[in-house]
């Protein structure tokens, strides 16, 4: 299935993405609830587009598809409205451009932490823990800090609301 027009109502009517198969969501829900289970979520469509609905329960099955634009350091983002719940699982994400920088991306943009991201199995082999983060206060002359390339999780507002694409680096 793929929307590619923007799809509009009363404020609180109900979209299910349910199964094992594919919704390409090209364009906004406009005050819909929306429930994610099972089924891809690809909002990859080369442009970066702000999706605002009311609520967002996503059960962390749902995979999602986003796209990044590491050069204008923007994303794909989902707004909500209303109290959402559940787990959004980033399964791939489509680089419209590419940079060296460490860059955050706020994905969810919600009222509190009761619906956060996670990293999906397609992109597991590219998480990376960030060294900086995990120093102490004590350093000495020998230590030596490599950071990988890689994606996090990481908050900008509410718990693991982003996404951080980490450049390699020596410290």
């Amino acid at each position: 299935i793929t929307l590619n027009d923007k799809v509009t109502g009363t404020t609180g009517y109900n979209v299910n993405i349910t199964g094992s198969g594919t919704v390409n969501l090209y364009n906004q829900l406009e005050n819909a609830d929306v429930s994610a289970t099972g089924a891809t979520v690809n909002m990859s469509d080369n442009k970066n587009t702000t999706y605002l609905v009311n609520s967002l329960t996503s059960n962390a099955s749902a995979k999602y598809a986003i796209d990044v634009d590491m050069e204008n350091k923007t994303s794909d983002k989902i707004v909500t409205t209303q109290a959402s719940s559940g787990v959004v699982t980033i399964e791939s994400i489509n680089y419209i451009t590419s940079n060296s920088e460490k860059q955050t991306f706020q994905i969810l943009e919600t009222q509190n932490d009761s619906i956060q991201l996670a990293i999906g199995d397609a992109l597991a082999s590219q998480v990376v823990e960030d060294k900086l983060s995990k120093l102490t206060d004590t350093v000495t002359n020998t230590d030596d800090f490599d950071q990988s390339a890689g994606i996090m999780l990481s908050t900008t507002n509410t718990t693991n609301d982003s996404i951080t694409i980490q450049k390699a680096q020596d410290y």
